[in-house]
Protein backbone atom coordinates (compact mmCIF):
# COMPACT_ATOMS: atom_id res chain seq x y z
CA UNK A 1 0.00 0.00 0.00
CA UNK A 2 1.10 3.51 -0.53
CA UNK A 3 1.05 6.21 2.01
CA UNK A 4 -1.36 9.04 1.32
CA UNK A 5 -2.58 11.83 3.64
CA UNK A 6 -5.60 9.71 4.53
CA UNK A 7 -3.46 6.79 5.65
CA UNK A 8 -0.56 6.17 7.96
CA UNK A 9 2.76 6.47 6.21
CA UNK A 10 3.97 3.39 8.02
CA UNK A 11 1.97 1.20 5.64
CA UNK A 12 4.38 1.88 2.77
CA UNK A 13 7.14 4.33 3.50
CA UNK A 14 8.30 2.60 6.66
CA UNK A 15 8.15 -0.78 4.92
CA UNK A 16 10.12 0.56 1.95
CA UNK A 17 12.90 1.68 4.27
CA UNK A 18 12.88 -1.36 6.49
CA UNK A 19 11.46 0.47 9.50
CA UNK A 20 8.96 -0.97 11.91
CA UNK A 21 5.31 -0.57 11.11
CA UNK A 22 3.11 1.81 13.07
CA UNK A 23 0.18 -0.58 12.82
CA UNK A 24 -0.73 -2.96 15.58
CA UNK A 25 -2.58 -6.27 15.29
CA UNK A 26 -6.04 -6.79 16.69
CA UNK A 27 -6.58 -9.65 19.09
CA UNK A 28 -8.86 -12.49 18.05
CA UNK A 29 -12.26 -12.77 19.63
CA UNK A 30 -13.98 -16.10 20.18
CA UNK A 31 -17.03 -16.64 18.04
CA UNK A 32 -19.22 -17.56 21.04
CA UNK A 33 -18.67 -14.18 22.70
CA UNK A 34 -19.50 -12.41 19.44
CA UNK A 35 -22.69 -14.41 19.02
CA UNK A 36 -23.71 -13.65 22.60
CA UNK A 37 -23.20 -9.93 22.13
CA UNK A 38 -25.00 -9.99 18.79
CA UNK A 39 -27.96 -11.79 20.37
CA UNK A 40 -28.24 -9.00 22.92
CA UNK A 41 -28.02 -6.29 20.30
CA UNK A 42 -30.62 -7.96 18.12
CA UNK A 43 -32.96 -8.21 21.09
CA UNK A 44 -32.51 -4.50 21.80
CA UNK A 45 -33.03 -3.37 18.23
CA UNK A 46 -35.65 -5.80 16.96
CA UNK A 47 -37.43 -5.85 20.30
CA UNK A 48 -37.43 -2.03 20.37
CA UNK A 49 -35.53 -2.06 23.64
CA UNK A 50 -33.58 0.77 25.17
CA UNK A 51 -30.38 0.15 23.23
CA UNK A 52 -31.35 2.39 20.29
CA UNK A 53 -33.39 5.56 20.68
CA UNK A 54 -36.45 6.29 18.58
CA UNK A 55 -34.72 9.43 17.32
CA UNK A 56 -31.78 7.38 16.10
CA UNK A 57 -34.04 4.91 14.31
CA UNK A 58 -35.97 7.84 12.86
CA UNK A 59 -32.81 9.43 11.49
CA UNK A 60 -31.73 6.16 9.87
CA UNK A 61 -35.20 5.74 8.40
CA UNK A 62 -35.18 9.27 6.97
CA UNK A 63 -31.81 8.67 5.30
CA UNK A 64 -32.71 5.28 3.83
CA UNK A 65 -36.29 6.00 2.79
CA UNK A 66 -35.66 7.97 -0.46
CA UNK A 67 -33.25 5.31 -1.73
CA UNK A 68 -35.51 2.45 -0.59
CA UNK A 69 -38.34 3.75 -2.78
CA UNK A 70 -36.19 3.40 -5.89
CA UNK A 71 -34.83 -0.08 -5.20
CA UNK A 72 -36.21 -3.10 -7.11
CA UNK A 73 -38.55 -5.15 -4.94
CA UNK A 74 -40.10 -8.60 -4.78
CA UNK A 75 -43.80 -9.44 -5.07
CA UNK A 76 -44.40 -8.27 -1.51
CA UNK A 77 -42.73 -4.89 -2.02
CA UNK A 78 -39.63 -5.96 -0.02
CA UNK A 79 -35.98 -5.94 -1.10
CA UNK A 80 -33.82 -9.03 -1.45
CA UNK A 81 -30.64 -9.76 0.49
CA UNK A 82 -28.25 -8.56 -2.29
CA UNK A 83 -30.20 -5.31 -2.61
CA UNK A 84 -30.23 -4.89 1.19
CA UNK A 85 -26.42 -5.18 1.19
CA UNK A 86 -26.28 -2.56 -1.58
CA UNK A 87 -28.45 -0.20 0.49
CA UNK A 88 -26.25 -0.79 3.55
CA UNK A 89 -23.11 0.04 1.58
CA UNK A 90 -24.66 3.26 0.30
CA UNK A 91 -25.90 4.29 3.75
CA UNK A 92 -22.64 3.82 5.64
CA UNK A 93 -20.52 5.31 2.88
CA UNK A 94 -22.65 8.45 2.66
CA UNK A 95 -23.16 9.02 6.40
CA UNK A 96 -19.87 7.91 8.00
CA UNK A 97 -17.50 7.18 5.09
CA UNK A 98 -17.48 3.60 6.38
CA UNK A 99 -17.02 0.41 4.41
CA UNK A 100 -18.55 -2.14 6.79
CA UNK A 101 -16.55 -5.35 6.87
CA UNK A 102 -18.74 -8.20 5.71
CA UNK A 103 -20.95 -5.92 3.59
CA UNK A 104 -18.35 -4.95 0.99
CA UNK A 105 -19.36 -5.34 -2.65
CA UNK A 106 -17.14 -8.40 -3.04
CA UNK A 107 -17.35 -9.71 0.53
CA UNK A 108 -18.80 -13.07 -0.44
CA UNK A 109 -15.45 -14.31 -1.71
CA UNK A 110 -14.01 -14.15 1.82
CA UNK A 111 -14.31 -17.45 3.67
CA UNK A 112 -14.14 -17.68 7.45
CA UNK A 113 -12.62 -20.71 9.11
CA UNK A 114 -11.97 -21.92 12.64
CA UNK A 115 -13.76 -21.34 15.91
CA UNK A 116 -11.91 -18.06 16.51
CA UNK A 117 -12.56 -15.24 14.07
CA UNK A 118 -11.23 -11.76 13.63
CA UNK A 119 -13.54 -9.01 14.81
CA UNK A 120 -13.64 -7.74 11.25
CA UNK A 121 -15.88 -10.70 10.37
CA UNK A 122 -18.54 -9.84 12.96
CA UNK A 123 -20.94 -8.15 10.48
CA UNK A 124 -21.15 -11.54 8.78
CA UNK A 125 -22.95 -12.76 11.90
CA UNK A 126 -25.25 -9.75 11.70
CA UNK A 127 -26.11 -10.58 8.13
CA UNK A 128 -26.68 -14.28 8.71
CA UNK A 129 -28.68 -13.72 11.90
CA UNK A 130 -31.04 -11.21 10.35
CA UNK A 131 -31.27 -13.05 7.06
CA UNK A 132 -32.74 -15.99 8.95
CA UNK A 133 -35.61 -13.72 9.98
CA UNK A 134 -36.08 -11.68 6.83
CA UNK A 135 -34.51 -13.48 3.89
CA UNK A 136 -37.56 -15.57 2.94
CA UNK A 137 -39.94 -12.67 2.38
CA UNK A 138 -37.29 -10.00 1.88
CA UNK A 139 -36.45 -6.89 3.90
CA UNK A 140 -38.87 -4.07 4.54
CA UNK A 141 -37.64 -0.53 5.14
CA UNK A 142 -37.89 -1.11 8.89
CA UNK A 143 -35.92 -4.35 8.57
CA UNK A 144 -33.16 -2.51 6.73
CA UNK A 145 -33.19 0.22 9.38
CA UNK A 146 -32.73 -2.54 11.96
CA UNK A 147 -29.73 -3.87 10.05
CA UNK A 148 -28.09 -0.45 10.15
CA UNK A 149 -28.94 0.03 13.83
CA UNK A 150 -27.41 -3.32 14.77
CA UNK A 151 -24.10 -2.52 13.06
CA UNK A 152 -24.00 0.98 14.56
CA UNK A 153 -24.75 -0.44 18.00
CA UNK A 154 -21.98 -3.01 17.72
CA UNK A 155 -19.61 -0.27 16.55
CA UNK A 156 -20.59 1.89 19.53
CA UNK A 157 -19.97 -1.01 21.89
CA UNK A 158 -16.49 -1.23 20.42
CA UNK A 159 -16.05 2.49 21.11
CA UNK A 160 -16.67 1.79 24.79
CA UNK A 161 -13.98 -0.89 24.77
CA UNK A 162 -11.59 1.47 22.98
CA UNK A 163 -12.16 4.20 25.57
CA UNK A 164 -11.61 1.71 28.37
CA UNK A 165 -8.29 0.76 26.76
CA UNK A 166 -7.32 4.44 26.47
CA UNK A 167 -8.02 4.90 30.19
CA UNK A 168 -5.97 1.81 31.00
CA UNK A 169 -2.95 2.79 28.90
CA UNK A 170 -3.02 6.28 30.41
CA UNK A 171 -3.21 4.75 33.93
CA UNK A 172 -6.59 6.33 34.61
CA UNK A 173 -9.41 4.60 36.43
CA UNK A 174 -12.79 4.76 34.71
CA UNK A 175 -14.20 6.48 37.81
CA UNK A 176 -11.68 9.31 37.59
CA UNK A 177 -12.93 12.90 37.39
CA UNK A 178 -11.11 14.33 34.39
CA UNK A 179 -9.79 17.74 33.44
CA UNK A 180 -9.91 19.16 29.90
CA UNK A 181 -6.21 18.36 29.44
CA UNK A 182 -6.74 14.76 30.50
CA UNK A 183 -9.69 14.40 28.15
CA UNK A 184 -7.47 15.69 25.35
CA UNK A 185 -4.86 13.04 26.17
CA UNK A 186 -7.49 10.31 26.21
CA UNK A 187 -9.01 11.38 22.89
CA UNK A 188 -5.58 11.50 21.27
CA UNK A 189 -4.89 8.00 22.54
CA UNK A 190 -8.29 6.82 21.27
CA UNK A 191 -7.66 8.28 17.81
CA UNK A 192 -4.26 6.60 17.58
CA UNK A 193 -5.45 3.27 18.96
CA UNK A 194 -8.82 2.90 17.28
CA UNK A 195 -8.68 4.98 14.10
CA UNK A 196 -5.00 4.98 13.18
CA UNK A 197 -4.28 1.46 14.40
CA UNK A 198 -1.55 2.20 16.86
CA UNK A 199 -0.16 -0.43 19.24
CA UNK A 200 -2.97 -1.23 21.65
CA UNK A 201 -1.48 -3.40 24.37
CA UNK A 202 1.57 -1.63 25.73
CA UNK A 203 1.92 1.73 27.49
CA UNK A 204 5.46 2.34 26.23
CA UNK A 205 4.49 1.61 22.63
CA UNK A 206 1.61 4.06 22.89
CA UNK A 207 4.04 6.73 24.12
CA UNK A 208 6.33 6.01 21.15
CA UNK A 209 3.36 6.24 18.77
CA UNK A 210 2.39 9.61 20.24
CA UNK A 211 5.93 10.92 19.82
CA UNK A 212 6.24 9.79 16.20
CA UNK A 213 2.73 10.51 14.99
CA UNK A 214 3.60 14.08 13.91
CA UNK A 215 6.25 12.77 11.56
CA UNK A 216 4.31 9.74 10.41
CA UNK A 217 0.91 11.33 9.92
CA UNK A 218 1.35 14.73 8.19
CA UNK A 219 -2.21 15.83 8.98
CA UNK A 220 -1.95 15.16 12.69
CA UNK A 221 -2.14 18.88 13.46
CA UNK A 222 -5.46 19.10 11.61
CA UNK A 223 -6.64 15.97 13.42
CA UNK A 224 -5.93 17.71 16.73
CA UNK A 225 -8.14 20.59 15.59
CA UNK A 226 -10.85 18.06 14.81
CA UNK A 227 -10.56 16.59 18.34
CA UNK A 228 -10.72 20.08 19.81
CA UNK A 229 -13.90 20.78 17.84
CA UNK A 230 -15.49 17.56 19.09
CA UNK A 231 -14.63 18.17 22.73
CA UNK A 232 -15.42 21.87 22.48
CA UNK A 233 -18.88 21.40 21.00
CA UNK A 234 -19.62 18.63 23.48
CA UNK A 235 -18.52 20.82 26.39
CA UNK A 236 -20.59 23.73 25.08
CA UNK A 237 -23.68 21.59 25.03
CA UNK A 238 -23.07 20.37 28.58
CA UNK A 239 -22.05 23.65 30.20
CA UNK A 240 -23.97 26.38 28.39
CA UNK A 241 -26.40 26.59 31.29
CA UNK A 242 -23.88 25.99 34.06
CA UNK A 243 -21.78 28.40 36.15
CA UNK A 244 -19.00 29.73 33.86
CA UNK A 245 -16.71 30.31 36.85
CA UNK A 246 -16.64 26.65 37.86
CA UNK A 247 -13.85 24.54 36.29
CA UNK A 248 -15.11 22.02 33.75
CA UNK A 249 -14.81 18.38 34.68
CA UNK A 250 -15.53 15.23 32.71
CA UNK A 251 -16.32 11.58 33.37
CA UNK A 252 -15.92 8.28 31.58
CA UNK A 253 -19.30 8.51 29.86
CA UNK A 254 -18.40 11.97 28.50
CA UNK A 255 -15.26 10.55 26.85
CA UNK A 256 -17.30 7.64 25.43
CA UNK A 257 -19.79 10.07 23.92
CA UNK A 258 -17.02 12.15 22.32
CA UNK A 259 -15.20 9.05 21.09
CA UNK A 260 -18.43 7.89 19.47
CA UNK A 261 -18.60 11.17 17.56
CA UNK A 262 -14.97 10.72 16.49
CA UNK A 263 -15.73 7.29 15.02
CA UNK A 264 -18.81 8.57 13.19
CA UNK A 265 -17.45 11.90 11.98
CA UNK A 266 -13.75 11.35 11.34
CA UNK A 267 -14.37 9.90 7.87
CA UNK A 268 -16.53 12.76 6.52
CA UNK A 269 -14.29 15.31 8.27
CA UNK A 270 -11.11 13.91 6.73
CA UNK A 271 -12.60 13.75 3.24
CA UNK A 272 -10.68 16.92 2.42
CA UNK A 273 -7.58 14.71 2.31
CA UNK A 274 -9.23 12.63 -0.41
CA UNK A 275 -10.12 15.81 -2.30
CA UNK A 276 -6.51 16.98 -2.12
CA UNK A 277 -5.38 13.66 -3.54
CA UNK A 278 -8.03 13.80 -6.27
CA UNK A 279 -7.07 17.38 -7.16
CA UNK A 280 -3.47 16.31 -7.77
CA UNK A 281 -4.66 13.66 -10.21
CA UNK A 282 -7.27 15.67 -12.12
CA UNK A 283 -4.73 18.41 -12.79
CA UNK A 284 -3.15 15.84 -15.12
CA UNK A 285 -6.55 14.90 -16.60
CA UNK A 286 -6.75 17.78 -19.06
CA UNK A 287 -9.46 16.17 -21.23
CA UNK A 288 -11.71 15.24 -18.26
CA UNK A 289 -11.73 11.54 -19.06
CA UNK A 290 -11.25 10.59 -15.41
CA UNK A 291 -7.95 8.95 -16.34
CA UNK A 292 -4.28 9.68 -15.77
CA UNK A 293 -1.41 7.94 -17.52
CA UNK A 294 0.30 5.52 -15.16
CA UNK A 295 3.66 7.16 -15.87
CA UNK A 296 2.24 10.52 -14.73
CA UNK A 297 0.52 8.88 -11.77
CA UNK A 298 3.95 7.98 -10.41
CA UNK A 299 5.46 11.33 -11.43
CA UNK A 300 3.68 13.38 -8.75
CA UNK A 301 6.62 15.12 -7.09
CA UNK A 302 5.99 13.47 -3.70
CA UNK A 303 7.67 10.32 -2.48
CA UNK A 304 4.88 9.37 -0.11
CA UNK A 305 1.86 9.49 -2.45
CA UNK A 306 0.63 7.25 -5.27
CA UNK A 307 3.09 4.43 -4.70
CA UNK A 308 0.91 1.37 -5.39
CA UNK A 309 2.54 -0.97 -7.91
CA UNK A 310 0.64 -1.49 -11.15
CA UNK A 311 -0.37 -5.02 -10.14
CA UNK A 312 -2.06 -3.66 -7.02
CA UNK A 313 -3.91 -1.05 -9.11
CA UNK A 314 -4.97 -3.78 -11.53
CA UNK A 315 -6.31 -6.06 -8.80
CA UNK A 316 -8.26 -3.22 -7.20
CA UNK A 317 -9.95 -2.32 -10.51
CA UNK A 318 -8.21 1.06 -10.74
CA UNK A 319 -6.26 0.43 -13.94
CA UNK A 320 -7.55 0.94 -17.49
CA UNK A 321 -5.56 -1.22 -19.91
CA UNK A 322 -8.09 -1.18 -22.73
CA UNK A 323 -5.79 0.60 -25.22
CA UNK A 324 -2.35 -0.80 -26.00
CA UNK A 325 -1.52 2.41 -27.86
CA UNK A 326 -2.35 4.77 -24.99
CA UNK A 327 -0.90 2.44 -22.37
CA UNK A 328 -2.17 1.85 -18.83
CA UNK A 329 -4.27 4.61 -17.30
CA UNK A 330 -5.29 5.06 -13.66
CA UNK A 331 -9.08 5.51 -13.35
CA UNK A 332 -9.31 8.41 -10.90
CA UNK A 333 -12.66 7.69 -9.14
CA UNK A 334 -11.88 3.96 -8.90
CA UNK A 335 -8.51 4.72 -7.35
CA UNK A 336 -9.87 7.29 -4.87
CA UNK A 337 -12.63 4.89 -3.77
CA UNK A 338 -10.32 1.86 -3.56
CA UNK A 339 -9.55 0.08 -0.31
CA UNK A 340 -5.91 1.16 -0.54
CA UNK A 341 -7.10 4.63 0.45
CA UNK A 342 -8.95 3.42 3.54
CA UNK A 343 -7.85 3.37 7.14
CA UNK A 344 -8.34 -0.30 7.94
CA UNK A 345 -8.59 -0.04 11.67
CA UNK A 346 -11.90 -0.34 13.44
CA UNK A 347 -13.10 -3.92 14.07
CA UNK A 348 -16.34 -3.55 12.13
CA UNK A 349 -15.51 -1.01 9.44
CA UNK A 350 -12.84 0.78 7.45
CA UNK A 351 -12.87 4.55 7.06
CA UNK A 352 -12.60 5.34 3.37
CA UNK A 353 -12.92 8.18 0.90
CA UNK A 354 -16.49 9.21 0.19
CA UNK A 355 -17.89 7.97 -3.10
CA UNK A 356 -18.93 11.22 -4.74
CA UNK A 357 -21.15 9.36 -7.18
CA UNK A 358 -23.52 8.63 -4.28
CA UNK A 359 -24.49 12.30 -4.27
CA UNK A 360 -25.41 12.04 -7.95
CA UNK A 361 -27.45 8.91 -7.28
CA UNK A 362 -29.25 10.63 -4.41
CA UNK A 363 -30.24 13.51 -6.67
CA UNK A 364 -31.49 11.16 -9.39
CA UNK A 365 -33.39 9.02 -6.87
CA UNK A 366 -35.08 12.12 -5.47
CA UNK A 367 -36.17 13.09 -8.98
CA UNK A 368 -37.15 9.54 -10.04
CA UNK A 369 -38.54 7.55 -7.09
CA UNK A 370 -38.83 4.33 -9.08
CA UNK A 371 -36.50 1.39 -9.85
CA UNK A 372 -36.62 2.14 -13.59
CA UNK A 373 -36.86 5.26 -15.69
CA UNK A 374 -37.25 6.44 -19.26
CA UNK A 375 -34.52 8.20 -21.20
CA UNK A 376 -36.36 11.51 -20.88
CA UNK A 377 -36.65 11.14 -17.09
CA UNK A 378 -32.95 10.37 -16.72
CA UNK A 379 -31.87 13.29 -18.88
CA UNK A 380 -34.20 15.66 -17.03
CA UNK A 381 -32.86 14.46 -13.66
CA UNK A 382 -29.23 14.76 -14.76
CA UNK A 383 -29.74 18.20 -16.24
CA UNK A 384 -31.29 19.42 -12.98
CA UNK A 385 -28.06 18.69 -11.08
CA UNK A 386 -26.34 21.82 -9.69
CA UNK A 387 -23.35 21.15 -11.97
CA UNK A 388 -24.69 18.93 -14.72
CA UNK A 389 -22.51 17.78 -17.59
CA UNK A 390 -23.24 18.43 -21.22
CA UNK A 391 -24.80 15.20 -22.39
CA UNK A 392 -23.43 14.65 -25.88
CA UNK A 393 -25.56 13.18 -28.68
CA UNK A 394 -23.44 10.02 -28.44
CA UNK A 395 -24.18 9.67 -24.71
CA UNK A 396 -27.88 10.24 -25.35
CA UNK A 397 -27.78 7.57 -28.07
CA UNK A 398 -26.11 5.13 -25.66
CA UNK A 399 -28.83 5.86 -23.10
CA UNK A 400 -31.40 4.98 -25.76
CA UNK A 401 -29.60 1.70 -26.40
CA UNK A 402 -29.63 0.88 -22.68
CA UNK A 403 -33.35 1.60 -22.65
CA UNK A 404 -33.93 -0.69 -25.63
CA UNK A 405 -32.02 -3.49 -23.90
CA UNK A 406 -34.24 -2.94 -20.85
CA UNK A 407 -37.45 -3.19 -22.84
CA UNK A 408 -38.04 0.55 -22.93
CA UNK A 409 -36.79 1.48 -19.46
CA UNK A 410 -33.45 1.89 -17.70
CA UNK A 411 -32.74 0.01 -14.43
CA UNK A 412 -31.37 2.79 -12.22
CA UNK A 413 -29.29 0.40 -10.13
CA UNK A 414 -28.03 -1.76 -12.97
CA UNK A 415 -24.46 -1.95 -14.23
CA UNK A 416 -25.15 -0.26 -17.57
CA UNK A 417 -26.58 2.86 -15.96
CA UNK A 418 -23.65 2.97 -13.52
CA UNK A 419 -21.35 2.69 -16.54
CA UNK A 420 -23.22 5.50 -18.27
CA UNK A 421 -22.82 7.67 -15.16
CA UNK A 422 -19.09 6.93 -15.15
CA UNK A 423 -18.71 8.29 -18.68
CA UNK A 424 -21.04 11.21 -17.93
CA UNK A 425 -19.20 12.01 -14.66
CA UNK A 426 -15.77 10.43 -15.29
CA UNK A 427 -14.09 12.13 -12.34
CA UNK A 428 -16.79 11.32 -9.80
CA UNK A 429 -18.36 7.96 -10.65
CA UNK A 430 -16.23 4.78 -10.60
CA UNK A 431 -16.21 2.51 -13.62
CA UNK A 432 -18.33 -0.58 -12.79
CA UNK A 433 -16.38 -3.65 -13.85
CA UNK A 434 -18.32 -6.63 -15.18
CA UNK A 435 -19.72 -9.02 -12.60
CA UNK A 436 -17.10 -11.32 -11.12
CA UNK A 437 -14.13 -9.46 -12.59
CA UNK A 438 -12.92 -7.77 -9.42
CA UNK A 439 -13.87 -10.75 -7.27
CA UNK A 440 -11.68 -13.03 -9.35
CA UNK A 441 -8.84 -10.53 -9.23
CA UNK A 442 -9.15 -10.10 -5.48
CA UNK A 443 -8.83 -13.84 -5.06
CA UNK A 444 -5.44 -13.58 -6.75
CA UNK A 445 -4.29 -10.76 -4.49
CA UNK A 446 -2.04 -11.70 -1.64
CA UNK A 447 -1.07 -9.58 1.36
CA UNK A 448 -0.94 -5.83 0.99
CA UNK A 449 1.72 -4.95 -1.55
CA UNK A 450 4.75 -2.90 -0.66
CA UNK A 451 5.35 0.38 -2.43
CA UNK A 452 6.19 0.42 -6.12
CA UNK A 453 9.81 -0.31 -6.93
CA UNK A 454 11.87 2.40 -8.59
CA UNK A 455 12.62 0.04 -11.47
CA UNK A 456 8.92 -0.23 -12.32
CA UNK A 457 8.54 3.56 -12.24
CA UNK A 458 11.46 3.92 -14.66
CA UNK A 459 10.01 1.19 -16.88
CA UNK A 460 6.73 3.07 -17.30
CA UNK A 461 8.56 6.38 -17.80
CA UNK A 462 10.62 4.88 -20.66
CA UNK A 463 7.63 3.21 -22.38
CA UNK A 464 6.52 4.65 -25.78
CA UNK A 465 3.08 5.63 -24.45
CA UNK A 466 4.67 7.83 -21.77
CA UNK A 467 5.71 10.32 -24.44
CA UNK A 468 2.18 10.64 -25.85
CA UNK A 469 -0.03 13.56 -24.94
CA UNK A 470 -3.12 12.72 -22.84
CA UNK A 471 -5.90 11.54 -25.15
CA UNK A 472 -9.52 12.78 -25.12
CA UNK A 473 -10.49 9.21 -26.07
CA UNK A 474 -8.88 7.55 -23.06
CA UNK A 475 -11.25 4.94 -21.66
CA UNK A 476 -13.54 4.85 -24.69
CA UNK A 477 -12.67 1.21 -25.35
CA UNK A 478 -13.91 0.21 -21.90
CA UNK A 479 -17.56 0.68 -22.83
CA UNK A 480 -19.53 -2.55 -23.18
CA UNK A 481 -23.17 -3.59 -23.04
CA UNK A 482 -22.91 -6.32 -20.42
CA UNK A 483 -25.77 -5.66 -18.02
CA UNK A 484 -25.93 -6.86 -14.43
CA UNK A 485 -28.85 -6.19 -12.12
CA UNK A 486 -29.19 -7.20 -8.50
CA UNK A 487 -31.48 -10.17 -7.92
CA UNK A 488 -34.75 -8.78 -6.56
CA UNK A 489 -36.72 -11.99 -6.03
CA UNK A 490 -36.81 -13.87 -2.74
CA UNK A 491 -37.87 -17.42 -1.77
CA UNK A 492 -41.34 -16.10 -0.95
CA UNK A 493 -41.78 -15.22 -4.62
CA UNK A 494 -41.46 -18.89 -5.46
CA UNK A 495 -44.40 -19.64 -3.19
CA UNK A 496 -46.33 -16.77 -4.68
CA UNK A 497 -45.38 -17.98 -8.14
CA UNK A 498 -46.54 -21.51 -7.30
CA UNK A 499 -49.81 -20.16 -5.98
CA UNK A 500 -50.17 -17.94 -9.02
CA UNK A 501 -49.40 -20.85 -11.29
CA UNK A 502 -52.05 -22.91 -9.51
CA UNK A 503 -54.58 -20.11 -9.94
CA UNK A 504 -53.54 -19.74 -13.55
CA UNK A 505 -53.94 -23.50 -14.08
CA UNK A 506 -57.37 -23.44 -12.44
CA UNK A 507 -58.35 -20.55 -14.64
CA UNK A 508 -57.07 -22.36 -17.70
CA UNK A 509 -58.98 -25.49 -16.69
CA UNK A 510 -62.10 -23.43 -16.10
CA UNK A 511 -61.70 -21.70 -19.45
CA UNK A 512 -61.02 -25.02 -21.15
CA UNK A 513 -64.04 -26.51 -19.38
CA UNK A 514 -66.25 -23.65 -20.40
CA UNK A 515 -64.91 -23.81 -23.92
CA UNK A 516 -65.42 -27.58 -23.90
CA UNK A 517 -68.99 -27.25 -22.72
CA UNK A 518 -69.64 -24.83 -25.54
CA UNK A 519 -68.18 -27.29 -27.99
CA UNK A 520 -70.28 -30.10 -26.53
CA UNK A 521 -73.38 -27.94 -26.60
CA UNK A 522 -72.73 -26.84 -30.16
CA UNK A 523 -71.85 -30.42 -31.10
CA UNK A 524 -75.10 -31.67 -29.60
CA UNK A 525 -77.00 -29.05 -31.57
CA UNK A 526 -75.14 -30.00 -34.70
CA UNK A 527 -75.74 -33.68 -34.05
CA UNK A 528 -79.40 -32.99 -33.40
CA UNK A 529 -79.75 -31.01 -36.59
CA UNK A 530 -77.95 -33.65 -38.57
CA UNK A 531 -80.05 -36.46 -37.11
CA UNK A 532 -83.23 -34.57 -37.76
CA UNK A 533 -82.14 -33.94 -41.34
CA UNK A 534 -81.27 -37.57 -41.83
CA UNK A 535 -84.58 -38.60 -40.39
CA UNK A 536 -86.39 -36.26 -42.77
CA UNK A 537 -84.36 -37.59 -45.68
CA UNK A 538 -85.10 -41.14 -44.57
CA UNK A 539 -88.82 -40.30 -44.38
CA UNK A 540 -88.80 -38.89 -47.88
Amino acid sequence: MSFIPFMLFGMAVADMHGQSSFLGKRPKVHADSIRAELAGVLAEVLGHGHGVSKDRLGNINATLSPMFKTLPKNNLGHISEPIMKYAMRRYFSATHAWVVKGFEEHADIVIDSGADILQSKVPGFVRSALEQQFQHQGFTLNDTVAMVAVVETLAFNEVVRGVELSFHLNSFGTDRILSETEVEELLQAYLILEILEGANTDVEELMVDKEKVHARYPNWHNAMMFLADVSGSDGFGRYRRSNPFVAKTFHFEDVVRMAGRISEEFGPWSSYECHEMKDILIEKDIHETGRVKLSEFYDNGEGWQFTEPSEHLRLSGSLDESSSQLGPQVIVPNYIASMSNCITSAPFFSICCLNECDLIYEHIEAAIPYPEATVAQVLEAVESLPTFPTVSPRMSAILEQISQLGGGSIPLHGRLFAQWLHFAFPRDCPYPHAAGTIASMLEQAGPDAEGVKMEEIKQHARAPYAALEPSPFAGADMWDFEETVLEQSTPSDLGDATFSQALRLCAQVAIAGAFGSVLVHEGMKLMGTSSQKNLQEYSL
